[in-house]
């Protein structure tokens, strides 16, 4: 297979710069839709089907976006208007029913990640000037935070 010419490159990098503008902007959206789903999800216990659209539009965009540019997985521009066929998939099932329970897990698994993140910030701070690269407790609490918060995180939620 030939190489992509570096003009090309170059050229997908500049289009990358008007989508991730995008990018940005929907993220804002879909955060704010992951705040109101929560919420949703935790009173009734169900996802509200516009709000699973939109969230789940914005991770078509995303995969799509990333599959452009850097990983060049794809020469098919990520436009998140068009419905026409793409190389890139992404099939994520509607959930009938949502566990509370699971969510408030989720919730105190993203909480404990932030917090052991922010903890391991404090102390290569202050431990900075003792070892050349930064304190070993802090890679050792960003690790343990963040498998905790994915094997939460990446369960899915679902009442079984």
């Amino acid at each position: 297979q030939a190489k992509s010419p570096r003009l090309l490159l170059v050229f997908k990098w500049l289009i990358t710069i008007s989508f991730l503008i995008i990018w940005i902007d929907y993220a804002i959206l879909a955060f704010i839709a992951a705040f109101i789903r929560f919420w949703s999800i935790l009173f009734s216990g169900r996802y509200p089907k516009g709000l699973f659209n939109f969230v789940y539009g914005f991770r078509i965009y995303d995969v799509r976006l990333n599959a452009y540019f850097p990983l060049l997985l794809s020469d098919d521009l990520p436009l998140f208007w068009e419905n026409k066929a793409h190389s890139v998939t992404l099939q994520i099932d509607y959930p009938d029913k949502l566990s509370r329970l699971v969510l408030i897990l989720k919730l105190i698994s993203f909480l404990l990640g932030v917090a052991t993140g922010l903890a391991g910030l404090i102390v290569f701070s202050f431990s900075s000037h003792r070892f050349p690269c930064g304190s070993p407790y802090w890679c050792v609490g960003i690790t343990l935070g963040a498998c905790l918060a994915g094997s939460l995180v990446c369960s899915n939620g679902r009442s079984e």
